[in-house]
């Protein structure tokens, strides 16, 4: 029989196993070292994983781990399948075989990316049974197998338990060489809209808030689309327009045309140069449109397939909240629903490490009482301030000469970011895009001031 024709080996240790509870027989303390590296499940062998599920309930009664209370805690929790005396023999047996304590975290490394392996395969085998099955609709298998691979990425991820050691040690380096760094995340391409952020930082929800037709569809694509130019691919989640017209928007405001006779296909002739040269362009830049999909776990569905063609997006955009269908509990309370899918959205944030920006409606009460926008405007729920990181309303207001200008507003800021007492960011709309109203020298001493005050 050759090495292709044998059949294949489930991924595991007995010697690692082995090494992990002799550490613990030889020196009990460790337990705490080993924890933040394995959990009992993921021990492959039955007696392995009860011994260790054994030593972490001593543990937390602080009860000192030896031959003795560990023999007593396996006699114990086993429910007469292992005696006393067997579970003595055992661990005297896997003593032997350990000489010290010395390599336990190396071991125990060892298992957690075994255990890992065997994650994948039984994932891997659930797919293939949900694939054989008769009748199966593939996107259904499609988006299920793309679920349970989220499932086994969140296992691979560091320990939730996170101690300062390596922050104190990356910030001390930063500070020691005097690594400054103007902003915190992604910049916008606008310094106005960084100024209210600080740029666009990975695990946080920033909702971008406005009344219909304000022009928020248009910021975010012109966001997106300088991010997928500068930093890497932008996932962009439309609800509601076509992606053949956000890419036009985005088209005109790179060539600087008249969005209507884009996509009207009049183009007078000094714009020719200008749009084939944006076409171009536009056509090397990794912005995905994700169109006509109203659930959270379809951004989720799309993050993967973009991964899996080396496309991982470093930004997540998604408009808007009250198109998407998730459901909280009955699905029969609207905001609650709302509520549902902005917390789905900061989990995104956080489980793919990428700032997710997300539109949301406001209700017309700010307009009728002639006044601006405040966090009780957001459309049908409070609870779409509640997950958000910061909440950012562009406004149009009137201006001392009678005309309209438009505004940043930042109605909350949990972390980082422009003060509120600062008063409102402008934006001025070129008719094509917007613009910041003062030029780069004026922000770059802004900027600085910011360091040297918050």
């Amino acid at each position: 029989m050759t090495s292709v024709d044998r059949a294949p080996v489930v991924p595991c240790s007995d010697e690692a196993e082995d090494w992990i509870i002799g550490a613990l027989l030889k020196r009990g303390d460790v337990i705490g070292e080993l924890l933040d590296l394995v959990e009992p499940a993921d021990f492959h062998s039955p007696r392995h994983r009860a011994a260790f599920t054994a030593a972490v309930e001593l543990a937390r009664q602080q009860v000192p781990i030896d031959y003795g209370t560990l023999t007593e805690q396996i006699a114990s929790s086993s429910a007469g399948m292992t005696s006393r005396s067997q579970a003595l023999e055992w661990l005297s047996d896997v003593d032997l075989k350990v000489p010290s304590a010395a390599h336990a975290v190396y071991y125990a490394k060892t298992v957690a990316k075994l255990a890992s392996l065997r994650r994948v395969i039984s994932a891997a085998q659930a797919i293939a049974v949900d694939a054989y099955r008769e009748g199966a609709d593939p996107d259904t298998v499609i988006s299920s197998a793309l679920q349970r691979i989220v499932e086994v990425r969140r296992g691979l991820q560091e320990r939730d338990l996170v101690a300062p050691t390596e922050w104190a040690e990356r910030t001390w380096q930063d500070l020691r060489t005097g690594t400054t760094r103007i902003l915190a995340g992604l910049s916008s391409g606008l310094h106005e809209l960084d100024l209210a952020t600080l740029g666009l930082v990975p695990e946080e929800l920033y909702v971008l808030a406005a009344r219909t037709s304000v022009g928020k569809t248009t910021l975010m694509m012109q966001v997106a689309h300088h991010v997928a130019t500068s930093s890497g691919p932008v996932l962009f989640v439309s609800c509601e327009m076509r992606p053949e017209l956000l890419f036009d928007r985005v088209l005109a405001a790179t060539a600087g045309v008249s969005v209507n006779r884009l996509a009207q296909r009049s183009l007078r002739a000094v714009e020719w140069t200008n749009v084939e040269k944006g076409l171009q362009q536009l056509s090397e830049t990794p912005l995905y449109v994700l169109r006509r999909h109203y659930q959270t776990t379809d951004t989720r569905d799309a993050i993967l397939r973009l991964e899996a063609r080396g496309q991982r997006p470093v930004m997540v955009l998604v408009d808007f909240i009250q198109m998407l269908q998730d459901q909280a509990g009955d699905g029969r309370t609207t905001s609650s629903n709302f509520g549902e899918a902005t917390k789905r959205l900061k989990l995104i944030a956080e489980d793919f490490g990428v700032p997710v920006v997300a539109a949301s409606q406001l209700n017309r009460e700010s307009e009728y009482q002639q006044r601006a926008p405040s966090l009780a405007d957001l459309s049908l729920s409070d609870q779409i301030a509640h997950y958000a990181d910061a909440v950012l309303a562009l406004h149009r207001e009137k201006d001392a000469d009678g005309g309209r200008r438009t505004v940043l507003i930042t109605l909350k800021r949990r972390n980082l970011g422009r003060p509120e007492s600062d008063g409102p960011c402008e934006l001025v709309w070129t008719g094509t895009r917007y613009s910041d109203p003062h030029p780069a020298a004026y922000y770059a001493r802004l900027f600085d001031e910011y360091a040297g005050r918050v």
